[in-house]
């Protein structure tokens, strides 16, 4: 993994080829590398977005040209952008821009990057030496996202993903990790949640994070990740050009949700915060769940299963029902759940829901903050009417011709187990994040998971 380092003394020996500089200068000119030295422009008047961009090409073009060190002087790169952001705060977005363009999946390469080490030299007083501590520590949760993301399926089930999760919590102070069997989660009545993955011998693990990081009596965060480790589409296979080969990357909210939970934990910030994993493999045999059966959440209802491949929501039903047992003051769940959302957004930003304009501002200003683009989308009760069935109480698909306002018809079918979230003061955003599972050319990343919004979320969990 990528290290970001603080040295307030440069070194003096620059060797050809293996150490690069970054510069900066004002001018209206593409990015230009040289033998030691990368230069970035930029036009007087540039967004701090547009700005980290052109920071992030920098890395990449070091990365081609196999340096092994980069050296960023922070006074160099700093400059006054359009939003007038403060030094302190260029410092934060800078040091996580680093770290996240500094990463590359790189498991299975027998050839690894020559890129180890990026140095950012800068003097600095001790309110900024813990900005640069805990911007890296975000960056390394966002990479640690990415790299559970990018593993292949194959090496990823429901099983490791839980003993992955355990290892890392141990030796953790105030933190506990619970995972329910399939035969408790049954007891608890997720049957929606079981009859994702009854068609593989791999077992489902439902994995309970919580963090007791704040005051005793106060009310956590939580945030619940869509864990499926494998996506066939169930008995509704997906068909070729519908990126099965890319589903593995379907458990993406759970890696957010898990490196969102851990950053929290590694920066101690003095916050409640609980992550619920369901995570199941969606497969087909002759116990695979039928399309057109009937199952029973753990809230009662009673669910018509109209296509197989619209199990993310399923599992996502029985684990904010869940969550209640924990008193959340606010409940995200983050989730590769649409192909629609590619539909309305491109690649560019991820889909957001929420009934409260509060929070939905609240999330505006940390997306803003952390250079993580999301959009707001209806959450109407037309679409929650639509997704009504004859036979059931609800059903996973809605009545519209097949891909009418699908991301907004996923949401409404969640919205039917967050009912109750408002007589018991509990606000919920949920986040449709397909549009930014993988780097589009326009990111300057390395091909892969991008691990989004975790900066945002644990901006969210640490300022409210």
């Amino acid at each position: 993994m990528i290290k970001v380092t603080l040295n307030e003394k440069p070194s003096k020996d620059i060797l050809v080829g293996e150490i690069c500089t970054i510069k900066v200068k004002n001018a209206e000119e593409i990015i230009q590398p040289s033998e030691c030295c990368i230069n970035v422009t930029y036009t007087e008047e540039i967004k701090i977005y547009s700005y980290m961009l052109k920071i992030r090409k920098a890395i990449q073009i070091a990365k081609e040209r196999r340096f092994n060190f980069v050296n960023v002087n922070f006074d160099n790169v700093y400059i006054e952008t359009e939003e007038n952001v403060t030094k302190d705060h260029f410092l934060k977005i800078l040091v996580e821009q680093l770290s996240i363009a500094g990463y590359k999946f790189e498991s299975y390469l027998t050839k690894k990057q020559a890129l180890q080490t990026i140095n950012v030299v800068a003097s600095v007083n001790e309110k900024q030496k813990k900005i640069f501590h805990d911007a890296f520590l975000n960056g390394y949760a966002v990479n640690i996202g990415r790299e559970l993301g990018n593993i292949p399926a194959g090496d990823l089930g429901p099983e490791r993903l839980a003993s992955m999760v355990k290892q890392e919590a141990t030796g953790e102070k105030d933190v506990e990790v619970t995972v329910l069997s399939e035969e408790e989660a049954k007891k608890a009545g997720m049957h929606m949640y079981l009859s994702v993955g009854q068609g593989t011998h791999r077992k489902s693990q439902f994995i309970i994070l919580n963090y007791k990081g704040g005051k005793k009596n106060e009310r956590p965060v939580a945030v619940v990740g869509k864990g499926v480790c494998f996506d066939s589409g169930g008995i509704n296979l997906k068909p070729y050009g519908s990126m099965i080969e890319e589903m593995h990357r379907d458990m993406t909210g759970a890696a957010v949700a898990i490196s969102t939970f851990f950053a929290v934990v590694k920066r101690k910030i003095a916050k409640n915060v609980v992550a619920i994993i369901p995570a199941v493999e969606n497969a087909i045999s002759d116990k695979a769940t039928h399309p057109g059966d009937i199952v029973k959440a753990s809230d009662g209802s009673s669910v018509w299963v109209g296509n197989t491949d619209a199990e993310g929501r399923l599992i996502l039903g029985d684990a904010l029902t869940y969550v209640k047992k924990f008193n959340p003051k606010y409940v995200f769940d983050i989730a590769t759940l649409t192909g629609a959302a590619i539909v309305c957004l491109g690649h560019h930003a991820s889909a957001y829901f929420t009934e409260w304009d509060d929070l939905a501002q609240d999330i505006e200003a940390n997306g803003k903050s952390t250079l993580t683009p999301v959009w707001r989308m209806p959450l109407w009760n037309q679409y929650y009417n639509d997704m009504k069935s004859d036979i059931a109480d609800i059903g996973n698909i809605s009545t519209l011709p097949r891909g009418a306002g699908g991301t907004c018809t996923a949401a409404a079918f969640l919205w039917h187990f967050t009912k109750s979230y408002k007589e018991l003061d509990i606000k919920w955003a949920h986040f449709d994040i397909l549009p930014r599972m993988v780097s589009s050319a326009q990111d300057n990343l390395d091909k892969g998971s991008l691990a989004e919004p975790l900066l945002l979320l644990v901006d969210f969990i640490e300022n409210k």
